[in-house]
């Protein structure tokens, strides 16, 4: 058990360095401030970016994470268990993570929707047919169908998380003027305000 552990945080610390790493900074040579001086629209667009990469990792292990614990928690287990709802809502929330990341929220919870209907209906079809003393191939057939359309629906948001990320990064940035008070000085001024 004790190996198990530091492997999961070996995992732990791997999943953090990854997450925090900067592509844009790492290619640039020029420190932050002189980038933004030298090329204010690529700084402007550059803020609010979100790397692909980064998208495609908070949806890969926000499932495999969940799934892989889930399923090691509850083999071995009859009973709907506590590692079996982890890794449940690992299957179905878990892919969306990365266009949630990428400001598509209506991709996530379309996603989501799709994965946990499946879910949903391919219980209850499982449940009936095993629970039932006449063979019953429709239902059986109903799940499998469920399982197929819940594993599209888990490859297709995971692999999709990076052109959610490159859609938000090509969105133009909207920038507005509007007055203020300046609460430096006290006197009226002009402020501008970026909306990504």
């Amino acid at each position: 058990m004790k190996l198990g552990l530091s492997v999961l945080k070996s995992i732990g610390l791997i999943v953090v360095s990854l997450a925090t790493i900067d592509a844009p900074a790492l290619a640039s040579s020029t420190s932050t401030e002189t980038a933004h001086a030298i090329f204010p629209s690529r700084a402007l667009t550059a803020a609010g970016a979100k790397p692909p990469g980064r998208a495609l990792l908070y949806s890969f292990l926000g499932t495999a994470v969940p799934v892989g614990i889930g399923t090691a928690t509850a083999l071995g287990n009859n009973t709907l268990s506590a590692g079996a709802l982890v890794a449940l809502g690992g299957g179905v929330v878990g892919p969306s993570l990365g266009h949630f990341y990428a400001h598509r929220s209506g991709r996530a919870i379309r996603g989501i929707l799709i994965r946990g209907a499946a879910a949903g209906i391919g219980g209850v079809a499982l449940t009936s047919a095993s629970r039932s003393d006449d063979s019953k191939p429709g239902e059986v057939w109903v799940f499998f169908a469920c399982a197929a359309v819940g594993a599209g629906s888990l490859i297709a948001d995971i692999t999709g998380a990076p052109g959610s990320a490159r859609r938000h990064n090509e969105e133009p940035v909207r920038i507005g003027v509007t007055p203020f008070a300046g609460s430096v000085v006290g006197a009226p001024g002009a402020g501008v305000r970026l909306a990504f």
